[in-house]
């Protein structure tokens, strides 16, 4: 089953030792920071590496902001039938590791300088992706 946590629900079940992190980042940015303890995967090797995944297990999947993790969620479900049997259950961590790590900084091993950095980076996104769909005309598809 698929489902999307809060920050807190994952700080409590990473406390509480209930459940495992996902992080779908890329290298450089795991390397930068991440949970302690969080199977790595970045996102173009999910499909490669499911098997080493236990669906009894449940697991928050987390990357920056939450697409990724959406995108790698909605893959597992899909493409493998994880459906959450047997207590294993799929969380997507909507607000990413950057609010995971503003909550609960001592969850997220990184320098502070590195949250702001990744913060100023979700952020640039954001208003990038705001100014192409305020600039496009609506109704009309893109065409080349």
């Amino acid at each position: 089953m698929i489902r999307t946590a809060t920050v807190a629900q994952a700080a409590t079940a990473r406390s509480l030792r209930s459940a495992s992190f996902l992080d779908v980042r890329n290298a450089d940015e795991y390397a930068a920071g991440h949970v302690d303890g969080a199977v790595f995967m970045p996102l173009h090797v999910v499909p490669l590496r499911t098997s080493e995944l236990s669906r009894t297990d449940t697991y928050f999947v987390i990357c920056a902001a939450g697409a990724r993790s959406a995108q790698a969620t909605a893959y597992l479900a899909a493409s493998h039938g994880w459906v959450g049997g047997l207590g294993g259950a799929l969380f997507v961590l909507s607000d990413g590791l950057i609010a995971l790590g503003a909550f609960r900084p001592e969850l997220v091993d990184w320098p502070r300088r590195d949250l702001v950095v990744m913060a100023t980076y979700v952020a640039a996104q954001a208003l990038f992706v705001a100014v192409v769909l305020r600039t496009r005309p609506p109704g009309r598809a893109v065409t080349r």
